[in-house]
């Protein structure tokens, strides 16, 4: 893998890809330690070390190859120092790609679904015996709160990032491709280049590979140059998969999972049958906290189409009951470009609040009149839409939301899940176990 190399060094590593790969890499017997600007002190975790950037420096200097996340840019100091050292550098995307070649690569992308799919493919091997190693974007419980496991079997189950063509670090034996949309705008230019970014990492599939994917999304996306060995899945062919989790997209996204491991060898209905004992994911669905009698889940979603899917699920599982939305735009870029998408995706939501944007490091100074324009559009088409300026008053403002509605769906990839689990820190945790019958109510 790294031949001759022993230590290894990764700047940004609580970042979720790097943590996780740092602790793939510190299980396979590297030193590995690491820097994050949000590490005050030295800690072991995992059979890795995060060193405060005091000590960083010296880290550095001991180190046979540097890592860095996709946040750290060329001058940052301690790839500064690295160059001045002469030490080896490479971006996670390459460093996953070298790791990923000791395995048979099972990758799972797409603009949506891919952590969860990534996720119930790896559970599917887990319960047949085929013991892989795993890379998610999101923790489970299953991993111990952790987001990758690594097994000792043959099969590498990896979630491929599309984002700056991350994926074509990879050589997959076999791929799943969930779903392709516009997304990344502060990247992509178009949907043509998003297809064309897919083209290539297909062209990277082994001679003999598959490449799993709903049948409308082929159809949907005739561009993109599906090999032959393209294993179509129906929309509805995850229909009868019970799972703990809302929403005939997840259970599409189970189809697909189902369908990979029929390739492998293993019985569709033994695959189907394993799921059911699938408990999700982080912040997808998450139940967090309840206030009063109100449930509060935090997902993921930060693209009109993922807050779509996730509220018809919602609407379904949670028939009759009044839901309300706290959206947390993750970038203005984001927000400006989709618009339209985000106005129509949240009409489904009996209420709304429209929380502080989440700005990337680098860009936090950013700003535009596309929250306010938003706020103003939703209570144009008459729903109860609200703003929220500052975190601080989150606790108190929450506590009046709750009131209005049955349930609470936060949709965050930046702060606001933080600063929902730091409210509710101290409570009981929420029961999340479901009773037969609830379970029942997931399958659609």
């Amino acid at each position: 893998m790294f031949e001759g190399m022993k230590n290894i060094f990764m700047v940004g590593i609580e970042g979720s890809g790097m943590r996780g790969l740092a602790y793939l890499f510190a299980k396979q017997g590297f030193d590995v330690a690491g820097e994050d600007d949000t590490a005050a002190e030295r800690r072991e975790i995992d059979g890795y070390t995060i060193v405060p950037q005091a000590d960083a420096a010296a880290a550095v200097r001991a180190a046979d190859v540097l890592v860095y996340s996709d946040a750290v840019r060329s001058d940052h100091q301690l790839r500064i120092l690295a160059e001045e050292q002469g030490i080896k550098q490479m971006p996670y995307q390459e460093a996953l790609g070298v790791f990923a070649k000791q395995y048979t690569t099972l990758a799972v992308t797409g603009t949506h679904g891919k952590s969860s799919t990534t996720a119930m493919l790896a559970h599917i091997l887990v319960e047949a015996g085929y013991d892989p190693t795993v890379l998610v974007g999101a923790s489970l419980d299953a991993f111990g709160g952790r987001n990758a496991r690594a097994g000792k079997g043959e099969y590498f189950v990896v979630e491929a990032d599309e984002y700056r063509r991350h994926f074509l670090a990879l050589e997959p034996t076999q791929m799943i491709i969930t779903s392709i949309d516009f997304d990344h705008p502060d990247y992509f230019t178009s949907l043509e280049d998003v297809e064309l970014a897919y083209s290539e990492f297909i062209s990277r599939l082994a001679d003999d590979g598959s490449v799993v994917v709903l049948s409308d999304v082929v159809k949907e996306h005739s561009d993109v140059k599906w090999p032959t060995q393209t294993v179509r899945v129906g929309v509805e062919a995850g229909r009868d998969i019970v799972m703990a989790l809302p929403g005939k997209h997840m259970q599409q996204n189970a189809s697909l999972a189902v369908a990979l491991t029929a390739v492998l060898g293993i019985d569709k209905g033994q695959a189907s049958l394993s799921l059911t004992t699938f408990s999700g994911l982080k912040r997808r669905m998450e139940k967090i906290g309840v206030i009063g009698a109100v449930p509060v889940y935090s997902d993921y979603g930060h693209h009109p189409q993922e807050i779509e899917a996730t509220l018809a699920g919602a609407k379904d599982f949670f028939a009759g009951k009044k839901i309300g939305v706290l959206v947390e735009p993750h970038m203005i870029e984001r927000l400006v470009t989709f618009f339209e998408g985000f106005s129509r995706s949240l009409e489904a939501a009996d209420a709304i609040m429209l929380c502080p944007v989440f700005y990337p490091k680098g860009r936090e100074g950013e700003i535009s009149d596309a929250p306010g324009k938003l706020l103003t559009d939703l209570q144009g088409k008459g729903k109860t839409a609200t703003l929220l300026d500052s975190y601080d008053t989150l606790p108190a403002v929450l506590q009046k939301f709750a009131q209005q509605v049955d349930v609470i769906i936060a949709f965050t990839a930046g702060h606001l899940d933080a600063h929902l689990r730091e409210q509710f820190k101290n409570a009981a945790p929420p029961n999340l176990r479901l009773s037969g019958e609830e379970l029942g109510r997931y399958q659609v």
